[in-house]
Parts: structure tokens; sequence; C-alpha cells
């Protein structure tokens, strides 16, 4: 049980140590590479993008928190249109298969209720505090499917521009817009810094949406991302995903 918690915790830990590693690249780069002082426009555009990193990255981490040690009841909606093919990119000569899945969440501290619908294939899980093990298989799978979600929003999270507030339900959020094709040359190196990390057979070549984060947190309340792929064999594919918390 113990195991089952501990690969929960590192599935997106791991990904929020990439928006870090590379929000760092980003920021060395942006200093190195601005010149004069930082009152200039050249230097309050860097701070302001090194800024709404540093949100996204901080919204990342409480996402993680509020899966992993919840403290108070929160839903999630998510939709995707997305590689749902099992065997890739792991299984050599395999392709992606980009199909539906949507996903709705009840998250609290004593009990979780998810269901899950991948291409037409619904399941159904259930499991309270008086079954630990239970607990932790559920939020684990749960994590399965948001990991590429948060592996793209980590690494186009380096693109970040304020982009004013918002409402998202009853919560005033901060937006931020991402398009990583118009990065800059060390914005550029640090997204494929990150992008490099992912390790697999799979390649992100530009991630393009929008964030809200709830201004008096600093929680992730929102995405919208669309990313594109390319495998070795130079095949490119697109990836739409679609998040909503609602705290309870």
């Amino acid at each position: 049980m113990k195991h089952v918690a501990f690969v929960s915790r590192i599935l997106l830990r791991g990904l929020l140590l990439i928006t870090s590693l590379a929000f760092a690249f980003v920021s060395g780069c942006s200093s190195k590479t601005s010149p004069g002082p930082s009152t200039s426009f050249a230097g309050r555009a860097a701070g302001g993008r090194n800024e709404a990193s540093a949100a996204i990255n901080k919204g990342n981490q409480m996402l993680s928190d509020s899966i992993n040690k919840t403290t108070s009841p929160f839903h999630l909606s998510y939709s995707s249109q997305e590689n749902i093919n099992p065997k890739f990119p792991q299984t050599a000569g395999s392709k992606p298969e980009v199909g539906p899945v949507q996903m709705e969440a009840d998250i609290a501290p004593d009990q979780v209720s998810i269901m899950n619908n991948t291409n037409g294939k619904k399941t159904e899980t259930k499991a309270s505090k008086e079954d630990q093990l239970a607990m932790s298989m559920a939020k684990l799978n749960f994590l399965g499917v948001l990991v590429n979600s948060t592996f793209s929003l980590a690494c186009g999270g380096v693109a970040a521009r304020p982009a004013g507030s918002d409402r998202v339900g009853n919560f005033t959020a901060d937006k931020y817009d991402i398009d990583t094709s118009h990065l800059s040359g060390p914005e550029r190196a640090g997204f494929e810094a990150a992008t490099a990390m992912l390790g697999a057979r799979a390649k992100i070549e530009s991630v393009k949406g929008s964030a809200w984060i709830d201004h008096a947190s600093g929680l992730l309340l929102k995405f919208n991302l669309d990313t594109e792929f390319t495998d070795p064999g130079g095949e490119r594919w697109k990836e739409h995903r679609e998040m909503v918390i609602t705290p309870q």
C-alpha cells in the first residue's frame, strides 16, 4: 500500500520538477540575454514572463498536493482528444491513435469517486478512507489520465504570458496564455530542454492554450491546451485537453 501511494506521488512531482528546471533555465537565459536595467521594457517583459511561468509551476504543485493530500473536497471535469493506444510510445512500431477521453471526479479527504469514459469504454471507481489501498489505487489511475496534460502544461509554461483576469466559477482567476510558437531564442532553448526530459519516442513540438490560476490561493483551476507531437519517423498529430476544477 505504501508503495502504491509513493508511486502516485511521484507521477506528478516528477513533472513539477521538469517545470521548475525549465523555468530556472529560461530565467537564467533571460537574465543573461536582456541587456540594460530591469526597468527597461525588455526587462519588464522578461520579468512578466518569468512570473507567469512561476505561477504555472505553483498551480501544478498545488494540483499535485490537492490530489495526493486532499484537505478539502473538489470536483474535476476533464475532456480530451488524445492518444488512447496503450502500446504507444513504449512499444516499438506502435502508432498513436487519437480518441475521446472524458473524466468526472469527486475527491475528498475521506472518499474518491471517479467516472472515466475512454473511447466509449466506461469505468467507475469509488473508494473510502476505510480502504486506503483502494483510495491510493484510484488516485494513481486518476493521475495516469492527467500525466500527459500536466507534462504539456509544464513544458508550455515557459511561454506563459499574463492575459488579465477572468472568472472561473465563483473564483477570480489570473489568466495566462501559452503559445510556444512565439518563443525567443533563450525561451525556445528552455522549451526544448523541458521536452527533452520526456525521454520517450514522442516529442512535443508545440503547446498552445490558456491556464487559469486562482488569484487568492494560486491553485490551478482550469486549462485548455492544444499540443502537437511528432514521432521519430516524422509523423505529426495533435491532442486537445481541457480541465476545470471546482472546489467545494
